[in-house]
């Protein structure tokens, strides 16, 4: 039995160590252990030879009840929930200072050899067992008696949680304590000579801590029972939200295919858009060019050299017209004149129809653009980039031509670049054209458009375009950018192409402002990676 108890005193000692929130596992453990040392002192009583060896167990073996009955009360209470009561803290707090004087051997206080109580036990010529015993003084007296108070205290406390809580628990341990009970009367009447018998209350302890381990046991099962409770709640509440994800996802699919379809009419609407813009500006200009073209042709002199030659060859060869010299001497007057005008004409003639043949590429270009607009390669042409401004400048001055605007140029030497010169017309044309739309409205101040060309670094060349128009808010100098965020004195579609564009070309497009009224810049950066030296 010593043996065991030890066993569930190291086990539940280590369980304590480790589960500090499992209150009763730490009192037991030490019951365990001092019913583990109460054996083995009786062991040492029962096979002492002596007076003097049977003294020193037998001091030893009532020390040892005092610490079971105060680990004892210490357990009751806990399970009871009753340990901050007073009849509980008192009995604890009295052990404590009994305890001490256990260990003082003296005839008057405790026990001493010089008062014998042997006692045999068996029968009257072969004597059975022989306890070599001293008789108890007052301390040890006391202890017995505050260890029977206690007991009967400890029945009292689980009579009465059982009678408000009935359990296997609480019945449990009142057996358990009645039996020891029971055990502590025979040991005392055996110990004072009332009768002969065995002492039982190692068997006694023996039981008692049966009855506090399957309560332990019982704490245990339930414990498990409510941890698989848990667990199949846990698992349906992950099962039913597993469900309720999978439909918020299929849901989220649903909806990002939808986004997805109406993205690509969105994203088709504004290539149209862009489009239809890209070709009403060449349309537009080509209009101008044809309208320069009609009023040349309809102020030329070729009206009045035909009537000069109608007047030299007449009906008589020009006779009478050469008789006449004053009028004679005005005609290498008037054919120089006309000559002049007609060489005038010839060059404005030359310079519309070169400006009629770039529109119309362009508008080739715009078309060729959306009919390839795969994943094709672009066509690289060697540019000069002063040239490719100052052409998209036209254009857009061609269409805002009543607007007085000053226009500013800054162009750096940069060397020639090889790119998409129709896509980097596009990108001119629409930043031009929201350079325009910024300065509408009355003139509070000068208005201007400045196009600046340069080289931040080695390998990369930007294209400032800047305005002194309505200016653009913080909060909004990436958001212009976005085809769906319409914004004052910005076309969202036309800059989000622009913007993709520059990305298409392996460059960026960022916009700056120092705030409302105060202007607007867009800087076109492009890479040098693929440029060379002009030859």
């Amino acid at each position: 039995m010593s043996a065991i108890n030890a066993y569930l005193g190291a086990y539940h000692l280590i369980v304590a160590l480790r589960r500090p929130m499992a209150r009763e596992h730490l009192p037991f453990a030490l019951l365990c252990l001092a019913v583990a040392a109460y054996d083995v002192f009786c062991v040492g009583l029962y096979n002492a030879s002596s007076l003097a060896q049977g003294v020193f167990w037998q001091g030893f073996q009532l020390q040892t009840v005092i610490l079971i009955a105060m680990t004892t009360v210490w357990f009751v209470g806990r399970l009871t929930r009753s340990e901050h009561r007073r009849g509980v803290r008192w009995l604890t707090g009295w052990f404590v200072v009994l305890l001490p004087f256990s260990f003082l051997r003296s005839a008057d206080l405790t026990i001493s050899t010089s008062t014998p109580a042997i006692k045999h036990i068996g029968g009257a010529l072969h004597p059975l067992i022989t306890y070599y015993e001293s008789d108890l003084g007052p301390i040890f007296l006391v202890m017995i008696a505050s260890a029977f108070i206690a007991y009967v205290y400890l029945v009292h406390l689980l009579l009465r949680h059982y009678r408000k809580q009935p359990s296997r628990n609480a019945l449990a341990l009142l057996v358990g304590n009645i039996s020891y009970f029971v055990g502590i009367i025979n040991d005392s009447l055996v110990s004072s000579g009332v009768y002969q018998f065995v002492y039982i209350s190692e068997y006694a302890f023996f039981i008692l801590t049966l009855a506090m381990a399957y309560v332990l046991l019982n704490k245990f099962v339930d414990l498990q029972c409510e941890v698989e409770a848990l667990n199949v709640n846990l698992e349906r509440s992950v099962a039913q939200r597993t469900a309720a994800l999978q439909r918020s996802l299929e849901q989220q699919r649903a909806m990002q295919r939808q986004l997805v379809a109406a993205s690509r009419r969105s994203g088709m609407a504004d290539v149209a858009t862009h489009m239809l813009h890209n070709l009403g500006n060449a349309l537009n200009s080509i209009t101008v060019s044809l309208g320069v073209l009609q009023d040349t042709l309809r102020q030329s002199r070729v009206a009045g050299l035909s009537k000069v030659v109608h007047m030299i060859s007449g009906d008589d060869g020009g006779s009478r017209f050469f008789s006449d010299e004053a009028r004679a001497r005005r005609v290498p007057d008037y054919l120089a004149a006309s000559a002049a005008q007609l060489e005038g004409e010839r060059a404005s003639l030359h310079g519309e129809l070169a400006s009629l043949r770039g529109h119309v590429e362009h508008i080739q270009a715009v078309v060729a653009t959306q009919e390839l607009h795969t994943d094709a390669p672009a066509v690289h042409e060697i540019t000069e980039l002063p040239a490719v401004l100052d052409e998209a400048l036209s254009a857009s001055l061609v269409r805002h031509e009543e607007r007085d605007v000053e226009i500013e140029r800054d162009y750096a030497a940069v060397p020639e670049v090889a790119l998409d010169r129709n896509k980097l017309l596009q990108i001119l044309s629409a930043l031009l054209d929201n350079a325009w739309r910024a300065l509408d409205g009355p003139a509070a101040h000068r208005k201007c458009i400045r196009l600046r060309l340069h080289a931040p670094t080695g390998n990369q060349i930007a294209i400032e375009i800047a305005d002194s128009g309505r200016g653009i808010a913080p909060e909004n100098l990436t958001r212009i950018f976005h085809q769906s965020v319409p914004l004052p004195g910005a076309h969202g579609s036309h800059l989000h192409a622009s913007a993709c564009a520059a990305t298409e070309m392996g460059g960026s497009l960022i916009a700056t402002s120092d705030g409302p009224g105060r202007g607007a810049c867009f800087t076109l950066t492009l890479p040098l990676r693929i440029a060379r030296e002009p030859s």
